[in-house]
């Protein structure tokens, strides 16, 4: 892709971006004849497409970016189009991203129906997941459910592809963290509805460890407990881990749950999540909990000391007792 051809698809971008004209945009006639010719939508997904597939990261994550601001003046049909008929993984994945932003916005879910037949139906599994990875950094749990699509995280996580499965799993992970900041009980819920559909415990595990459970209700709540006595180590770990983020009244349940898995597990990650968990449930009240705890495990008594000293320093935040425990 030629440095001219770069800035005139950018300009076009940009242009279509912020509602104007692109000629407006252009210091020479023939640059603004240029790029009137490049910026109806198929001309811009031409001009996009070596940039998308080859260009730098830096110019990849600004290009997907212009395209999701873009699409917002773009005519729906030309999107559409290209969807339904684009093969390039790197392309689907821009132009899904743009029609998912612009179905958000413009609260339009319906816009998002060819995106998400393009998930589950392409026999490209890397087309799939780029459809998939389309929706991260939307509200896409409530997107697919306002569509009526009859497709969900739950249906994507049992595809074949490991790649699709992946990109369930960060999806997930970037809605929690960066559209909800874990605030969200909708999608803690589906989320963790999404890891007990999965039959690739490894992809649950991974939900489960990424996943803040604040919000959780009860009933979730108790499905970490019993995913403590899960044949998958992995998922014992991060159930254990997740335990320890539930609400101060889910605490007690909680607790009771660790102590007894604690007594029956001898998976020696596992019991050293469930004291992280019981550190943060109880924080200062657990030194003499953890003191009751030397006899049943005494690989873990350097653990059980490090816990010890840094919660008798009487730290007020718990992001401040982790860095202090994990800088030992």
């Amino acid at each position: 892709m030629s440095q001219r051809s770069t800035k005139l698809l950018i300009r076009c971008l940009l242009a279509c971006s912020l509602g104007g004209a692109p000629s407006l945009a252009w210091a020479t006639s023939a640059d603004a004849s240029a790029a009137d010719a490049m910026c109806d939508t198929a001309s811009l997904i031409e001009a996009s497409r070596v940039g998308l597939d080859r260009g730098s990261p830096a110019l990849k994550r600004y290009l997907r970016a212009l395209w999701v601001e873009a699409a917002q003046q773009l005519p729906d049909e030309g999107l559409l189009r290209a969807l339904e008929r684009e093969q390039d993984p790197q392309v689907v994945e821009a132009v899904g991203a743009a029609l998912a932003r612009k179905a958000e916005t413009e609260e339009r879910p319906e816009l998002i129906a060819a995106l998400l037949r393009r998930a589950v139906q392409d026999g490209d599994p890397g087309v799939r997941a780029a459809a998939v990875r389309s929706l991260r950094g939307t509200g896409s749990v409530e997107l697919m459910a306002q569509a009526n699509a009859e497709v969900d995280y739950r249906r994507l996580i049992g595809d074949g592809a490991p790649e699709v499965r992946q990109a369930v799993v960060d999806n997930l992970r970037v809605e929690d963290r960066e559209v909800y900041s874990g605030h969200s009980e909708q999608l803690s819920e589906a989320a963790l509805a999404v890891a007990q559909a999965a039959a690739d415990g490894a992809a649950a595990a991974r939900i489960v460890a990424e996943l803040s459970t604040e919000a959780l209700g009860a009933e979730s709540a108790r499905w970490l407990g019993r995913a403590l006595s899960d044949d998958n180590a992995s998922l014992q770990v991060a159930a254990a881990r997740a335990l320890g983020g539930v609400s101060p009244a889910l605490a007690a349940e909680a607790r009771a749950a660790l102590l007894q898995r604690y007594d029956a597990n001898g998976e020696l990650e596992v019991r050293r999540a469930i004291l992280a968990s019981l550190a943060r449930l109880e924080r200062g009240h657990a030194v003499p909990l953890f003191e009751s705890l030397r006899s049943i495990d005494p690989r873990l008594e350097p653990d059980l000391d490090a816990w010890i000293a840094v919660l008798q320093r009487g730290l007020p935040e718990w992001a401040l007792i982790e860095r202090e425990h994990n800088a030992r």
